[in-house]
């Protein structure tokens, strides 16, 4: 399999993004876990949420434009 100008890593970019958010959206749950509370208020669930739509947007727009540059 031939790779691209981009570089190796090229194909694992939007993955990489993706896992991100996952990352961040689990620190945006913590930071909004009150001190001694189970678990966090409904602000931080609709930030993380939030977080999470962008970064699937723009892993989506990222994957579509690599699939156009291929074809």
């Amino acid at each position: 399999m031939a790779r691209s100008a981009a570089g190796p890593d090229a194909d694992r970019r939007p993955l990489l993004l993706a896992g991100s958010a996952v990352v961040i959206g689990g620190l945006v749950l913590a930071a909004g876990t009150g001190p001694g509370f189970l678990f966090p208020d409904d602000s931080a669930y609709i930030t993380a949420a939030l977080i999470g739509i962008g970064a699937m947007a723009i892993t989506t727009l990222t994957s579509l434009a690599l699939a156009h540059r291929r074809s």
